[in-house]
């Protein structure tokens, strides 16, 4: 018992924020709530602050806690992880790096995935309803939409832990329109996002010019690197399985919708990026091949006889 006192004692002395490590691990999740929040206040770009804050009100929301201030722990969560997450990336320090941080990111995600597959419930149960039935029976189709509209939501806060899916996910805000009949919007999500591709093209024609003319004078010349398309897919093996099963997902659920929009060329974007991202990842590829099937995306495999 003194061993592992003396470990404690040794580890919170090497730890930049002990107090926090040490509410952490007790657990006292609400003084370490109030102990990290003073904390973010005082060191507003510093990351560690904000990731225990997120930890302790993950573990009141977990909890259950009837508490009214702690009625939305779950989503503040996420915002803090996030902020968190924006401002390791800026300082290029690498504090997350730690496992104990990236793992408590991880079951971050696993459980908005999870509610982002809970909400979607109704919808994939009624796949095969048409305008015309959900019109006649108004509250199931209201309930439907509502619960697109929420799967969607959570999707969006699921890029605020993985920022690599956020174009991917303008593509999902127009399927959910699409299939929450709201073709306009849908349209317009849609047309947003190819926007930003052509934005980004454009720039890189600039740079291409301006690298061009400055070669053209000094051989030697230090040249603007070219921007990546937000349809580019950079690190996908480094990312966490949540967030590649996620990317998936969303994306079959925008080719399908994409592809009842008449919208061949998109859908077969998208799909292609998919099949050649998970190529050699056999859990995946039955993912890809098997939720096609659920949302009636690609035909049911005929059984072998």
């Amino acid at each position: 018992m003194l061993l592992n006192i003396f470990s404690l004692t040794t580890f919170a002395q090497e730890h930049p924020y002990p107090e926090l490590n040490i509410l952490y691990a007790k657990p006292d999740y609400e003084k370490l709530i109030e102990k990290a929040e003073k904390l973010s206040l005082k060191y507003p770009e510093e990351p560690l602050p904000l990731i225990y804050f997120s930890m302790g009100l993950n573990a009141m929301a977990d909890k259950g806690s009837v508490d009214t201030k702690y009625a939305g722990a779950w989503k503040e969560s996420v915002n803090k992880a996030a902020a968190a997450i924006k401002l390791d990336k800026k300082q290029g320090k690498g504090q997350l790096n730690d496992s104990k941080y990236q793992n408590y990111i991880f079951e971050l995600e696993k459980q908005n995935y999870q509610y982002f597959i809970d909400e979607l419930g109704t919808w994939y149960e009624n796949l095969g309803m048409s305008k015309a039935q959900l019109d006649k029976d108004t509250k199931l189709r209201d309930k439907m939409y509502g619960e697109l509209s929420k799967a969607s939501g959570y999707a969006g806060t699921f890029t605020k832990l993985a920022p690599q899916l956020t174009f991917y996910n303008k593509y999902l805000e127009g399927a959910m329109k699409f299939y929450a009949n709201d073709k306009t919007t849908a349209t317009a999500k849609w047309k947003e996002a190819n926007d930003q591709i052509i934005a980004v093209k454009k720039e890189n024609v600039v740079i291409d010019k301006a690298n061009a003319d400055a070669t053209k004078k000094n051989p030697s010349a230090k040249v603007k690197p070219r921007k990546v398309l937000p349809d580019t897919i950079v690190g996908f093996n480094d990312w966490t399985d949540i967030e590649k099963k996620m990317f998936v997902h969303c994306g079959l659920l925008s080719a399908n919708a994409l592809n009842k929009a008449a919208k061949p060329v998109d859908k077969d974007k998208i799909l292609n990026l998919i099949k050649d991202l998970i190529t050699g990842d056999a859990e995946l590829v039955k993912f890809y091949e098997e939720e096609g099937v659920n949302i009636g995306l690609f035909p049911p495999k005929k059984e072998e006889k």
